[in-house]
C-alpha cells in the first residue's frame, strides 16, 4: 500500500508540475506578444471579387509559417472591446496548434466598428497570404474567438481552400 500511495503522490506532483509549466508557458507567450517561430507580416485585404484593396491600409499579423499542408487563421474579439492578436485565448489557440507542427496566421483586424464587412476582407487576405508562402498550405482552418468567430463563419464558405471553421464562444 505504501508503494501504490508513493507512486500515486509521485504521479500527482508530476502533473501539477506539468500544468504549472503549461501555464508559465501560456502567461509568458502572452507576454511577449509573439510566440515561437512567429514573424511579423503585413498583407492588403481582399474584396470578394478576390481583389486587393490595400487602398485603405495593409494589414498585419504574425506569421509561423511551418510549410504545412495545413494552416490556420485565428481571429480575436472585437476592437472598440479589446480584441487584438495577442489576446489570450488567440495566444492560446495559436501556442497549441504551433505545437502540433501546423502554420499558424493571427492577424489584426484594420476596424471594429461597424457592420465588420472590413473584417471580412482581413480574413480574405489572410487566406490569399498564406496561398502566397513559398510552400503555400493544401487547406486552411479558420478559427475565431468571440466577434472573430462571426467574421470567419460569414468568409469560410466562399473561400475554396477553407477546410473548416471553429467558433470559439461566438456572442
Amino acid at each position: 500500500n505504501q508503494e501504490i500511495a508513493a507512486k500515486r503522490r509521485q504521479i500527482e506532483e508530476r502533473a501539477a508540475y506539468e500544468a504549472m509549466m503549461l501555464k508559465q508557458q501560456r502567461i509568458h507567450s502572452f507576454m511577449r506578444g509573439a510566440a515561437d517561430g512567429e514573424v511579423a507580416v503585413t498583407f492588403p485585404p481582399m474584396s470578394e471579387a478576390h481583389r486587393s484593396t490595400s487602398c485603405i491600409n495593409d494589414v498585419h499579423g504574425l506569421l509561423a509559417d511551418r510549410s504545412t499542408g495545413l494552416a490556420a487563421v485565428v481571429c480575436h474579439p472585437w476592437g472598440p472591446l479589446g480584441g487584438c492578436l495577442n489576446d489570450p485565448c488567440v495566444s492560446t489557440v495559436v501556442s497549441m496548434l504551433g505545437g502540433v507542427g501546423l502554420t499558424t496566421l493571427r492577424l489584426n483586424f484594420r476596424s471594429g466598428i461597424g457592420r465588420g464587412h472590413g473584417a471580412a476582407e482581413d480574413v480574405r487576405g489572410a487566406c490569399a497570404f498564406l496561398r502566397s508562402l513559398e510552400v503555400p498550405p493544401r487547406k486552411i482552418v479558420l478559427i475565431g474567438y468571440s466577434y472573430g468567430s462571426l467574421v470567419v463563419a460569414d468568409v469560410a464558405d466562399a473561400i475554396a481552400e477553407v477546410a473548416a471553421f471553429a467558433m470559439l464562444a461566438p456572442p
